[in-house]
């Protein structure tokens, strides 16, 4: 086995015989090199999005608390989101005292039939957004943000106040 070298203005290439070859750019081309370069960009690619779908923390907690009257808790992007065996009218109502006896004032509220919006302020705080909506029969999805960015030790014991008020333990 020798080795050839090319030179041109475009391509310096080192040649093997009977094998794969080396350009300038890097990468390995010729019969028996082409299946690596294939397996090093696939492997690249699987690596890159993996590391897209474990960006956030996700913390899921379903099973027992369902039997208590969390269906699942779920921190995620800076929003806690809980489901609880509530209708939309009891958990709004839990919502609004969880609020009131954190000293949070209220700032707008708007409810609708399957839905309902909560917006409210700590003196000096950031503010809380609290979204309530109807995934299915005798359930309530409460969504709950708190700043831009989210807090999730802030979010959670809003949610604590809130499965308290309806006589229900929080994950």
């Amino acid at each position: 086995m020798g080795w050839g070298g090319v030179y041109s203005s475009d391509v310096l290439a080192l040649t093997m015989k009977d094998g794969p070859s080396i350009a300038r750019d890097g990468f390995i081309t010729g019969k028996k090199g082409v299946g690596l370069v294939k397996t090093t960009r696939a492997i690249s690619f699987i690596l890159l999005g993996m590391s897209f779908m474990l960006q956030g923390c996700i913390l899921l907690a379903v099973g027992a608390g369902a039997a208590a009257g969390v269906g699942a808790v779920a921190y995620l992007k800076g929003e806690l989101q809980t489901t609880y065996a509530a209708s939309l009218d009891r958990t709004w109502e839990a919502s609004l005292d969880a609020l009131k006896d954190l000293n949070y004032r209220v700032i707008s509220s708007e409810k609708g039939g399957t839905e309902g919006n909560i917006e409210a302020k700590l003196v000096g705080g950031d503010e809380v957004k609290i979204s309530l909506s109807i995934p299915g029969p005798g359930t309530t999805l409460v969504k709950i943000r708190v700043g831009v960015f989210g807090d999730e030790s802030v979010s959670r014991t809003i949610n604590s106040k809130i499965a308290s008020n309806l006589g229900v333990q929080s994950s």
